[in-house]
């Protein structure tokens, strides 16, 4: 089976899960329990993506992109990329990124909630720590199955 193969295999068996009522978590990590931790988002104002929690989401690209996206020169402190998904394809953009290899958790739906701000944007979260009920290794080939539109503006500097 080529990686092409067998990353389809993966997201066919991700949309099982999702279809099973399961809910997706990416990380670079690999976890024997996902902990909640600080979003990205620091700002009190902001409902979402400022909790301190565990995010999931009832799709696969935002944990996929979330599994993969790394720092291309970790010699650079911050951050410089992101990602938005619009509901027809994920846009990855910034300076500074690269893909590689991660994992896909999957998590039951039980501990988390549902909160959503005055723009009606939500997001699903846990404020407890979370056992997966499976652990699943994604490799970038996945993205040729996704639509995903990647704009790498070069390297900072």
């Amino acid at each position: 089976m080529t990686e092409v193969d067998a990353m389809e295999a993966v997201l066919d068996e991700l949309r099982g899960y999702l279809d099973a009522g399961y809910l997706l978590h990416g990380s670079k990590q690999k976890l024997e329990i996902l902990e909640p931790h600080q979003a990205r988002d620091r700002d009190p104002s902001n409902i979402i993506g400022s909790q301190t929690a565990v995010y999931a989401a009832r799709s696969l690209r935002v944990p996929i992109i979330k599994a993969l996206i790394d720092v291309r020169d970790k010699s650079m402190a911050a951050r410089t990329y992101g990602y938005d998904d619009d509901g027809d394809r994920i846009i990855v953009s910034g300076t500074n990124f690269t893909f590689t290899p991660g994992f896909v958790y999957v998590v039951r739906l039980d501990s988390f909630i549902e909160i959503t701000d005055d723009q009606n944007r939500r997001d699903i979260v846990s404020y407890e720590p979370v056992v997966p009920h499976d652990c699943i290794y994604v490799t970038p080939v996945i993205l040729r199955h996704l639509d995903v539109c990647v704009i790498d503006h070069g390297s900072p500097g």
